[in-house]
Parts: structure tokens; C-alpha cells; sequence
């Protein structure tokens, strides 16, 4: 079972305070970078301490990306949209977005993200694929097959070569001297805080950190530097607003951000985790008669008649903006690195959730040619 953040920062300042108190109990950190989940965890946050603009390892080619930490490639597409919001009804707008996500098919290694620049939009696909030449043809026949699905709702052309530099600028490897720098004064503070245990402790972090950096890069600009904040928490799951309602965030929305990106995934699994969820706060509340289930069991009540009366579409969603979030119930931090733009989504959302963030709003097309220009949804 996956552990929170909260926990791993629990049994991280826990062992740091207990190695102060008592010198040896600092040990105890060793077990911890032993499992894999907290150890990258923790040389992740070690890394984003040293490095800003720190991003997974990332090699930019003619016409895609390829992460090697996570063995995910990434290809471009400007887009856009034949569907402008102003000119759908609430119920429209909303059932057009959920039943898009409902026809992109994705699994959980799969990705699509709507990404918004200033004036310019474009859409990535993301997908976990073998760094061979089996993988990446494997990767070309799944883009080729989703385009199909993209045309029926987006005017597309790849971005290539020097536009696709341009979004995300030149990756470098993570200056060496820097980490051995940052990961000595470590070491010294450790000594003098924990003694020769802390020491010991930590000497085996260094070993795992210098040899994990190979794993990442480090952007310098780039355009998609500009989404500086990313989702943290979500609470829309639990809500049942109005199709009018969603229609009205999302033009406040749009109307006041230039600059985001929607990012989800697959979450086939949710719905039975929702129906257990929801059968173990009931047996909760009426077997063992305990009143401090009453609000998960409505909260989570709400969910299930969510995916089975509506027909929303269960996703993983990370949504990354330029500043801090003004829409109700999603909340945002601030990060100095790039990991969020490039990991797979982890938020549990369903179909109407997404609505809050645009992807449909009609505007500027360009023809293939260049020559001629269509503004879409300036009259009637």
C-alpha cells in the first residue's frame, strides 16, 4: 500500500528528532531508504532542494520527448478546438468533456494533456513505452490511432524540431559538483547533530543520491517553465454542482488564466474502490453505529452516484497553472522544479470535474498553408 506524503514526512522528521535525541536511533533512516517508495521520495525532494528547474531525465528529439527516469515518451500537437464553450448550453459543454474522456480509452500509463500558452494551445500524449525500437513503433501506432479520435474535436499539427525546443528548452545533466557541494554540508550538519550514526546514515543517502542522478535533467526556461504551480488537493470529487454551474467556473476560468495544462490518465480501478469505500463507512455507521462515519458515507455516497447515475468517467488528473488556483475546492502550491509537468497524474477526479478546466474554447486557427485565417466565435 502506497504511503501518504504526510506519512513519509512523519517518519522522516520523527527519525531526524529521535537521531538528535539519541544518537543511534539516526540508524533508523537506513531502513527507510531501503524502501523504494520513500527512498525516491526523499532523493526527489534532496534533488529539487539543489536544483531548480529539476525535471526527470528528458531528451528532446525531432518530433517527441523522451523521459528515461520513467521510460515515458511525449509527443506534441499545436490544437485547436472545433467545440467553443460560448456557444454551448451548460448540459452541452459538460457532456462534450466528459464524453471525450469517456471515447479517449486511456489506461494508467497513458496520458493526454490540453496545454495553454498565452494565445498558443497544444495537446501532448503520453505513454509508458520500452526505450526500444519495438516500444517507440509501438508508442507511433497509438498516437496515430488516437489522432483519429483528436480530429474529431481539434484542428492538429505535430510540433517539431526548434518549436518543440522552444516549449521545453534544452535539458542538461544536474552539475555534479553542486550535489557533492550540497550533499557534504549535509554530512557536517548531520555529524554535528546526530554524530557518527547520523553520519553513517547519510553517507548511505549520498551513495543512493550520486548514483539516482543520472535519473534527472535540469531546464533552464523553456515555455512550459512558466506553470509554476501544481495541483495538490482536490475536493470537487465530493460535489454534485450544476451543468450551468461547471459552464460558469470554466468561463471565469478562462477568462482569467492564459497559461495552464490538464494532464490525466486512466483510473479503471476507481469504481470498485469507491463501492468498497462506500460499503465499508455504511457498515460503519449502521452495524457498528459509529457517527464519525456519517461524513465519509455521504461524501463518498455522492461519488458512486456520481460514476453510476451520471455516467462520469473515473481519471487521474494534474492540473499545473502560473499562479495559485482561484477555482473552489481545487487547491494549488508552488514548486520550483518541472517533475509535475512530466510525472503521471495521481488525483482521483471523474468526467464533469473536468469541466472546471477548458479545453474547448474555440479561437484562432491557422490553415496548413498559413496563408489564411479563421477567427472562430467572434460573431453570431
Amino acid at each position: 500500500m502506497a504511503l501518504s506524503v504526510k506519512i513519509r514526512w512523519f517518519l522522516l522528521i520523527s527519525i531526524v528528532i529521535m537521531g538528535i535525541a539519541y544518537k543511534p536511533l539516526s540508524l533508523l533512516l537506513i531502513p527507510l531508504l531501503i524502501y523504494r517508495e520513500t527512498r525516491d521520495w526523499i532523493i526527489d525532494l534532496l534533488f529539487s532542494l539543489i536544483f531548480p528547474g529539476l525535471a526527470p531525465r528528458l531528451e528532446v528529439l525531432d518530433n517527441y520527448v523522451f523521459d528515461y527516469r520513467n521510460n515515458i515518451a511525449h509527443v506534441f500537437y499545436s490544437a485547436e478546438p472545433l467545440f467553443d464553450i460560448s456557444r454551448l448550453s451548460g448540459q452541452q459543454y459538460v457532456n462534450l468533456v466528459n464524453e471525450f474522456a469517456r471515447r479517449l480509452s486511456l489506461m494508467p500509463n497513458e496520458i493526454f494533456s490540453f496545454i495553454r500558452l498565452g494565445e498558443n494551445k497544444y495537446i501532448r500524449l503520453s505513454k509508458k513505452v520500452e526505450p526500444t525500437e519495438a516500444g517507440l513503433s509501438e508508442f507511433t501506432n497509438w498516437v496515430k490511432a488516437k489522432e483519429v479520435l483528436f480530429r474529431q474535436y481539434f484542428i492538429l499539427s505535430l510540433v517539431e524540431k526548434n518549436e518543440l525546443k522552444r516549449l521545453v528548452e534544452f535539458p542538461r545533466p544536474p552539475s555534479t559538483t553542486r550535489l557533492v557541494a550540497f550533499l557534504a554540508l549535509i554530512d557536517f550538519a548531520g555529524f554535528i547533530l546526530m554524530g557518527i550514526y547520523g553520519l553513517a546514515a547519510l553517507l548511505v543517502l549520498n551513495a543512493l543520491a550520486i548514483k539516482a542522478r543520472h535519473n534527472y535533467s535540469v531546464i533552464k526556461g523553456g515555455e512550459l517553465g512558466r506553470l509554476s504551480h501544481r495541483l495538490s488537493a482536490s475536493g470537487l470529487l465530493f460535489t454534485k454542482p450544476s451543468e450551468e454551474d461547471l459552464r460558469s467556473i470554466a468561463e471565469a476560468f478562462v477568462s482569467n488564466s492564459s497559461n495552464f495544462m490538464l494532464s490525466i490518465s486512466g483510473n479503471p480501478q476507481f469504481r470498485g474502490e469507491v463501492s468498497r469505500t462506500v460499503v465499508s463507512s455504511h457498515t460503519k455507521l449502521i452495524v457498528h453505529e459509529n457517527p464519525k462515519a456519517i461524513p465519509k458515507a455521504s461524501q463518498w455516497a455522492v461519488v458512486l452516484e456520481r460514476i453510476n447515475e451520471r455516467g462520469e468517467e473515473p481519471v487521474k488528473v494534474m492540473i499545473a497553472m502560473n499562479r495559485q488556483s482561484t477555482v473552489p475546492l481545487l487547491f494549488t502550491t508552488r514548486t520550483t522544479t518541472q517533475m509535475h509537468l512530466w510525472s503521471m497524474p495521481s488525483i482521483d477526479e471523474l468526467g464533469y470535474d473536468l469541466a472546471v478546466i477548458p479545453i474547448f474554447h474555440g479561437g484562432r486557427v491557422l490553415s496548413e498553408s498559413l496563408r489564411a485565417r479563421v477567427y472562430l466565435g467572434k460573431d453570431r
